[in-house]
């Protein structure tokens, strides 16, 4: 990015209203003839011939900061106001006055009012808005902070100011320590225990030495470095940390650092991405890898991307701090809007993913926090903004669960324009799914297990009345045989049954047994067929082969689908059949499918592979990796539930444990064991009142949520929370969270997926209660994945929160609750 000096400024810069102070002020003459303002580019009627036409105003190149759309977000009022035309108009080119403003770098100021100034500099033909606030805001931020272009890099930096104490942190990390985990003996899955203990130990020392030398190394050096502590990037050379990015004022600073308390204390000291690849080593991460993701190469990659997608945009540019307005209505709809920094600012791999040109099915993984639904959301709004997009060319925004599918609906809105969003439909797969059997099934409908007395359960109930008496099997054992077996191979005879796969089965059957169990599954099927209904695994094949017959092409150009580790194998088929394959075409577009999730928070289904259901991702995979929603301290905790025992990656192999990074630290999650339930919902109440009325930071009760393990406990909390004076809001799975209105909200562990809270309190962690008892009579397979079900659901309720982290129990606390060392 290339700067030029300070944009000419002249005496004669004026706004129309200080153009009209300076007309009252000019001296009186005998006859005046009332002037009309022309319009840009054309002369008044009476303009003589050689008079010059006005000039036409000239549209800025604006950027907008990270800084100023926070800092703008907290007016009110008439300063709101002002800023909002202002933005407006100087954008069109209109010029107001401007004053030096010296600082940490040399800035310019625009006094709009007595309590507004804004700060901006400017480089080359760009005018960067940086601050929006009263004179003193605006004068200690632009002491405080330096703006400047990286002569290494060409990058625009914003960080603070090389000033004794400017960038300490007012939060300290937690020690170590202090954070609470789940004891890895309580997650221990046995069967794996024997088969990877060597591989496990051997891991594990392996990361040990990678990140920081393994136990015995750190005893041995212990007392070297209490009296030479060492360099803390001693690893990389001055070279390395110029090609990252780091400033050359920076570098005797950096070098001075011995401990990762002293470096995230000073992490406002350094350039967002400076900080970022720094924290990766840190953890871990390989010299080499940090600078393929930081370095030259990874900015070359990225500049030819937005070259492609968007060649009006300056490089040099981080997207994840600083944002080109493109048009009125977009910095109208930034403005008007409150201010969500998702819609405007994506973190530079989140920005490859979203612009990249695909043709082919996409999948992009990561864990709790890392921004999977924010890529998805403006991966879908970038196709519709296509130059080729037709009329006809539709998305299809599709996920699990329906709570979640109206939030994605929500933020939809949020981000694109009504003509975008009606390009868009957004459903949970089962409402589409029954939807398209209603339409086209001949009457019949979608039967999903659920409550006894349901129309599922009373075919089910009738079918078991066919078990045979020589065979001594649980009722468990049949109903997942149905689920595992029968329906996953969709066996509709006998010989169907025969010949399907039984991989995975704790209990082994002879030809004789299946042939004597087979009635029971033949009867639930009659059962189904007499009521004119389906199940969603014969719904979903049902509409895979009539879309692929008449439809061979797909229904839509493209589908997005999210919470993708939760979809059933006979899903992912229908999806593949609803999307248009490119591969097919002789010239590719951008389509296909674009699938997204996290393995960890599997919390319904058994783990497939993708590829065994015709999705062939084949090098288009990508993991995001840096966390933005929970603080370090509650990303351990999260974590510590897969201290033990694989995940596997959706495509036959398994996931990383680690790899994740959260950039931010905060307060350690409590844990209160109490003796009583009373006692437990008194420790609640205390801890969410002090939080609403802390002097510092007080949070609203609607950003607090009390997560718990079944809909009874949500009821039992509830009503002891409105005793204890608190009012309470509780999230149905049939709607979405109104952020308007009040109360502390409360929500099952399957109801709060995909949601985001300042405090989480994850209680009733009693024994029996949470983690849940696997059915009775199941097999060790079955118990197995039943254990990883109740895994996901910790680490989903648990890494729900962004700042704060509780956990409580009463009478026997549950082996999964968390203990500090």
């Amino acid at each position: 990015m290339t700067t030029n000096d300070e944009e000419t400024k002249t005496a004669e810069e004026t706004t129309p209203e200080t153009a009209t102070e300076k007309a009252k002020a000019a001296p009186k003459r005998t006859r005046t003839t009332k002037a009309k303002t022309p319009k840009a580019g054309k002369t008044t009627k009476k303009a003589k011939e050689g008079d010059a036409p006005a000039t036409p105003l000239k549209e800025r190149h604006l950027v907008l900061s990270r800084e100023v759309l926070t800092a703008s977000a907290r007016l009110t009022g008439k300063p709101k106001q002002i800023f909002s035309q202002f933005v407006m108009r100087f954008r069109r080119g209109v010029e107001y006055p401007r004053l030096t403003l010296p600082g940490a770098s040399v800035y310019e100021r625009i006094v709009l009012s007595p309590d507004l100034t804004v700060v901006l500099k400017v480089f080359g033909d760009l005018v960067v808005l940086l601050w929006a606030g009263d004179e003193a805001s605006a004068a200690n931020w632009a002491d405080s902070h330096r703006c400047e272009v990286n002569p290494h890099t060409g990058d625009l930096q914003v960080y603070y100011a090389n000033l004794p104490g400017a960038a300490a942190s007012t939060v300290v990390p937690a020690p170590d320590a202090s954070v609470p985990r789940v004891a890895p003996e309580a997650v221990e899955e046995p069967v794996e225990k024997v088969q990877h203990t060597d591989a496990e130990t051997d891991g594990k020392a392996s990361t040990d030495d990678g990140r920081a030398g393994s136990t015995s190394e750190a005893g041995e050096s212990k007392a070297s470095k209490e009296t030479v502590p060492a360099p803390l990037f001693a690893s990389l050379t001055d070279a390395d940390l110029m090609e990252l990015g780091l400033p050359d004022e920076l570098l005797a600073d950096l070098r001075s650092l011995t401990s990762a308390e002293e470096f995230e204390a000073c992490r406002t000291h350094f350039p967002q991405p400076v900080f970022e690849a720094l924290t990766w080593l840190l953890q871990g991460e390989a010299r080499e890898s940090v600078l393929e993701a930081y370095g030259e190469a990874a900015r070359r990659t990225r500049r030819a991307e937005f070259a492609r997608t968007a060649p009006d945009t300056p490089t040099g540019l981080d997207p994840s701090h600083f944002h080109v307005v493109a048009s009125d209505e977009e910095l109208r709809d930034i403005l008007d809007r409150p201010l969500e920094e998702w819609r405007v600012f994506l973190h530079p791999s989140q920005r490859e993913i979203v612009e990249k040109a695909w043709y082919g099915p996409v999948r992009v993984t990561g864990g709790a926090g890392t921004g999977k639904t924010v890529v998805a959301l403006h991966r879908a709004r970038h196709l519709v903004r296509l130059p080729d997009w037709k009329p006809k060319d539709k998305v299809l925004f599709t996920t699990f669960t329906k709570n979640l599918a109206l939030d994605l609906a929500v933020q939809l809105k949020t981000l694109c324009s009504k003509i975008e969003a009606n390009r868009i439909q957004v459903v949970n797969i089962d409402a589409w799914l029954a939807t398209f059997v209603r339409q086209n099934g001949g009457g019949r409908e979608v039967a999903y297990p659920g409550a006894p007395g349901s129309p599922y359960e009373l075919c089910w109930e009738a079918a078991l009345e066919r078990r045979p008496a020589s065979i001594d099997l649980p009722e468990s054992f049949y109903r997942s045989e149905w689920e595992e077996v029968v329906l996953p191979n969709h066996c509709m005879s006998s010989r169907d049954y025969f010949q399907a796969p039984r991989a995975g089965r704790g209990q082994a059957l002879s030809r004789a047994q299946r042939r004597d169990i087979w009635p029971v599954f033949e009867e639930m099927r009659a059962q189904l067929q007499l009521r004119d209904l389906m199940t969603v695994e014969d719904a979903c094949d049902f509409a895979e082969r009539v879309i692929r017959e008449a439809h061979p092409s797909g229904l839509y150009r493209a589908v997005i689908a999210d919470e993708i580790q939760d979809f059933k194998p006979d899903m992912l088929k229908l999806l593949r059949a609803l999307a248009l394959d490119v591969s097919k075409l002789e010239t590719p577009i951008e389509g296909d499918l674009f699938l997204v999730g996290d393995p960890h928070q599997r919390i319904y289904v058994k783990p497939v592979a993708f590829s065994s259901c015709g999705i062939q991702i084949r090098g288009r995979s990508k993991k995001l990796r840096v966390n933005y929603r929970t603080t370090d301290e509650i990303r351990k905790t999260a974590e510590s539930v897969y201290a033990r025992g694989a995940v596997d990656d959706m495509e036959g192999g398994t996931a990383e444990k680690t790899g994740y990074a959260s950039l931010r630290h905060g307060a350690a999650p409590e844990v209160f064991a109490a003796d009583s339930f009373d006692a437990e919902c008194d420790w609640i109440a205390d801890r969410a009142k002090a939080l609403a009325h802390d002097p510092k930071a007080p949070l609203d009760y609607s950003e607090m949520c009390v997560v718990l393990r079944t809909r009874s406990d949500v009821a039992r909390y509830e009503e002891a929370l409105r005793n204890r004076g608190i009012q309470v809001c509780s999230l149905k799975a049939e709607s979405a969270d109104d952020p308007e209105l009040p109360g502390l909200r409360t929500a099952t562990m399957h109801r709060v997926k995909g949601l985001e809270f300042k405090a989480v309190f994850v209680a009733g962690m009693n024994e029996g209660v949470f983690p849940l008892p696997a059915p009775k009579g199941a097999d060790a397979p079955a118990r197995r994945h039943h254990e990883r079900l109740e895994k996901a659901l910790f680490y989903v309720s648990a890494s729900r929160a962004s700042q704060r982290l509780f956990f409580s129990a009463s009478g026997k606390p549950s082996r999964f609750l968390p203990k500090a060392k």
